[in-house]
This record gives structure tokens, C-alpha cells and sequence, in this order.
């Protein structure tokens, strides 16, 4: 996983509290990554390789909803591409979001 930045943690939050308490959605973040064990120093994963940063349930439709949040110049990995395109092939939702603004708008869309 790559080291993600500062910013990219904060647009996380800033998203999940711009729509997270919209009544269309339920959302919640998505942590992946990897550590090492304190006591036995193995590594270990955690989260779903490719999975977006904050995933949920859209209420009108009971679909799956997906929002991968990139910052600056950032494009996802070929893994999120293909967690996308699973998403898709399935009729969830998915995002790859920049903005608060642009996940108000892609709400309104898919509601």
C-alpha cells in the first residue's frame, strides 16, 4: 500500500462527514494496509486489497457503494481498477472521489 498522505486522510473524513449523514446512504471507512505483529514481528494484512476507502449501502436501492478518495495527481492501482470494475459489473455504486462537493453530486445522481 502506498503511504498515504495527510490530505488524503483528511478528504477520507471529509467525505464520510459530507454525506455520511445523509439519509440515502449508510457509509463507513475502509482501512487496508499492513503492520507487524509487537510481539511475534510477522506481517500482517488487513482490509481487502483494491477496496475503496469508505464503502456502504445505498437505502433506495440496497446496492453496494464504493468510494475510492485520491488527492492531488494520485490514479488508482490496477487492483482498485479492478475492485471498480467488479462493482460495476455487479450494478453497485462506485466513485472515485476528489471533493466533498463531488460526492454530494454523485449521491444525488445515483439517487
Amino acid at each position: 500500500m502506498a503511504n498515504q498522505s495527510a490530505e488524503h486522510h483528511r478528504l477520507v473524513k471529509e467525505v464520510l462527514l459530507g454525506i455520511g449523514s445523509d439519509p440515502r446512504i449508510r457509509i463507513w471507512q475502509n482501512n487496508t494496509g499492513v503492520g507487524r505483529s509487537l510481539y511475534t514481528e510477522d506481517v500482517i494484512r488487513f482490509g481487502l486489497e483494491g477496496s475503496p476507502d469508505i464503502v456502504g449501502i445505498h437505502r433506495g436501492t440496497g446496492k453496494f457503494c464504493g468510494i475510492e478518495i485520491k488527492t492531488g495527481k494520485a490514479k488508482q492501482s490496477k487492483e482498485q481498477c479492478a475492485f471498480q470494475r467488479m462493482v460495476q459489473e455487479f450494478n453497485g455504486h462506485y466513485l472515485v472521489c476528489r471533493s466533498v462537493a463531488e460526492a454530494k453530486e454523485w449521491l444525488d445522481r445515483i439517487s
